[in-house]
This record gives C-alpha cells, structure tokens and sequence, in this order.
C-alpha cells in the first residue's frame, strides 16, 4: 500500500511483519526503518489514513502506528479484536474518520479513528456469505463498497446524515399531527423528518 504522497509503500509479509520503503525514488527504494513485527500471523491488509500519519496494519487483529516519522514509527493503540477470522482488506474512510475492515467471516467491521489512540466499534454489517475480500471508500461521496468469495459486490451508503435524508425523501406520506396524536399521545409532535 503505497502512502497518500506515493513517498512511501508498507508492505505486509507472511512472515508476520511489516515493511515500510522510501520510493520516491523507484530505482532505489529504501528500506525505512526497522519491520514492523507485532502481528501474530500473516499481515494481509494495510491501509494509509488519508493524512499519512496513521497507518493501519491487520492480520487477525488490527494494530495503528505513527508514522509520521516513518523511521521510527510507534503504535498509536492496542490492538483492535473482534473479528473471529483473518483480515482481509482495510479502507479509511476519505475524511480519515472510519475504518472499515473485511473479514474472514463475511463481515464489515466499521471503526470510528477520529482519535486513532482510541478507536470505537461502530458496527458491524454482515456483508458477504464468505471471506470480504475488499473494502474501499469512494472519495466523493464516502460510500463503501465490498467486494466477497460470495462473487458479490455491495455499496453501503454509512453517512447517517444522508441515510436519513433519503428515507425522509423517499418514505411518501408524513405523520401529521392529527395521526401523532392518535398513534403516539404521551410523546409531543416531532416530525421524523
């Protein structure tokens, strides 16, 4: 996985570690620091935060790192668990908020990284019957898209603000306040949308 400014490229071994080259020179790419190695079984999924200064790194767990001085690059939190099975793709979202991890058991696993000292589980989709193979945001709009062993593709729209939006579009009739009064007495009219 190369870094957002293509400077740098991480990559996972099988031999559970990581490696980061300095490329801005392809003819000469240089080993940057020492590997990576707090990974307890192959590293398959890497992702960059869309900043550069966090980099994502899974095997059947997944670790965070400064790397804002890529040659000595530190671990930012403990390792994230949840996943019953390996880690196959990584993705941050574009705004570098949400990390979305495809796993071994069909999930999505979204992480919200605002403060990658701490990250939080924000769901869990289940996605694929099989292995998610990959995960990736689009950068416009910051939907999700999943790709599985199932031979599916989804798009998953996780922006709450716009879920919302299209449901109050798209949902027909509103409540009025004759029928809120009829359906829900002890609660003052709000309307959902």
């Amino acid at each position: 996985m190369f870094s957002p400014d293509g400077r740098i490229l991480a990559v996972g071994t099988a031999g559970r570690t990581v490696l980061l080259w300095d490329v801005h020179d392809p003819g000469h790419p240089t080993l940057l620091s020492l590997p990576l190695r707090e990974a307890t079984s192959p590293v398959f999924a890497i992702a960059f935060s869309p900043d550069g200064r966090t980099l994502a790194t899974a095997d059947n767990a997944i670790r965070f790192w400064d790397v804002t001085d890529p040659h000595h690059p530190t671990p930012l939190a403990a390792p994230l668990t949840g996943p019953d099975r390996t880690i196959w793709s990584l993705a941050f979202a574009p705004d570098g908020r949400t990390l979305a991890a495809g796993t071994g058991d069909g999930n999505i696993w979204l992480w919200a990284t605002t403060d990658p000292h701490h990250p939080t589980l924000l769901a869990t989709l289940p996605a694929h019957n099989g292995s998610v193979y990959t995960v990736a945001f689009d950068t416009v709009d910051g939907i999700l898209v999943s790709g599985g062993a199932d031979r599916t593709t989804h798009l998953w729209n996780i922006d709450a603000g716009r879920v919302a939006a299209f449901v109050c579009a798209t949902a027909g009739d509103r409540i009025t306040p004759s029928e809120w009064a009829r359906y829900v007495p002890d609660k003052r009219y709000q309307p959902p949308c």
